[in-house]
């Protein structure tokens, strides 16, 4: 094992460590929320398993969720950042949390409106069939806000079908017991 001859400064910490970190969280949130997400949790946990001073992963994580916070406040209460879905977010926050009670008094109309995208995917999957319209042909995915990122198996099953996302699922299924052998 390697030691480490000097402790880093707070500032190299910062400069070197924490910054590229949140400034990619700034970039990728921007367009992608939950994936800026995914980088800030993946980079935590990276921390700490290179055990990097509990007071730096501790104060890491407080600059993450004031960096989160502020994007979100910025987000809902002006237009300065362009093409956001924090709406979409807080949108589906609010239609996962909402009892049956309140959807049953509510117009059949509006909750189509609040699964429109879940029921173009079903559509999209359906009309795929069993051997798909071809890598290319999809009709639906015109109709999906997000066809290249929330609904791309949506997409896929149109495209390939049901053979098609049978073999996506072997080799995912694959890939998952290829890692927990070398886990092992």
């Amino acid at each position: 094992t390697k030691k480490i001859t000097r402790e880093r400064l707070p500032i190299e910490n910062i400069m070197y460590i924490f910054g590229p970190i949140l400034l990619v969280f700034v970039l990728v949130a921007k367009d992608n929320g939950s994936t800026a997400l995914m980088i800030l949790m993946v980079s935590v946990i990276v921390l700490i398993i290179g055990q990097l001073h509990w007071k730096y992963t501790a104060g890491f994580i407080s600059a993450s969720f004031v960096a989160i916070v502020l994007f979100l406040l910025i987000a809902l209460n002006t237009n300065m950042i362009g093409g956001n879905r924090v709406h979409t977010w807080m949108s589906r926050i609010e239609t996962f949390t909402s009892s049956k009670a309140k959807t049953a008094d509510v117009d059949d109309e509006s909750v189509k409106a609040k699964n429109y995208q879940v029921m173009q995917a079903k559509a999209a999957i359906v009309h795929g069939g069993i051997t798909g319209m071809g890598p290319g042909k999809s009709a639906l995915k015109q109709m999906l806000p997000q066809a290249a990122s929330d609904f791309i198996f949506a997409v896929i099953g149109e495209e390939l079908g049901f053979f098609g996302v049978l073999s996506i699922l072997v080799v995912l299924a694959i890939f998952v017991f290829r890692a927990l052998l070398i886990g092992q």
